[in-house]
């Protein structure tokens, strides 16, 4: 069941995944930099694809090939739309503003997945 409200206002208690390059607050932040700071904010980041996710960071996407080129979804993207059509499992997607706005104490916009066409 779908009961978000279309924002999300921490990274408490919550299973983050990364795809793409983030840049938070203006400036490419690595992937172990990425993690440790969501640590910090009481999260946990997933290494991979897992069941257990509840957010994707969605980064800048890199020039090569991409798992579904029509959305311009990588692989980690397109599992999250398949993983929540196929068990109503939801995982709030926001991009590496949100994630920034997270780490600053203030709420981060959930964007929509598109379906496959």
């Amino acid at each position: 069941m779908n009961d978000c409200t279309g924002t999300i206002s921490s990274l408490a208690g919550e299973y983050v995944l990364f795809t793409g390059k983030a840049v938070v607050n203006g400036k490419h932040v690595k992937r172990e930099v990425l993690q440790a700071l969501t640590r910090g904010a009481g999260g946990e980041a997933v290494p991979d694809r897992s069941s257990r996710i509840t957010i994707l960071v969605i980064g800048e996407t890199w020039s090569g090939p991409l798992h579904d080129e029509p959305r311009r979804y990588s692989q980690k993207a397109s599992f999250v739309e398949e993983l929540g059509s196929a068990s109503g499992h939801h995982v709030h997607v926001i991009d590496a503003e949100g994630f920034g706005n997270l780490l600053r104490g203030q709420p981060a916009h959930c964007f929509t997945l598109r379906p496959p066409a």
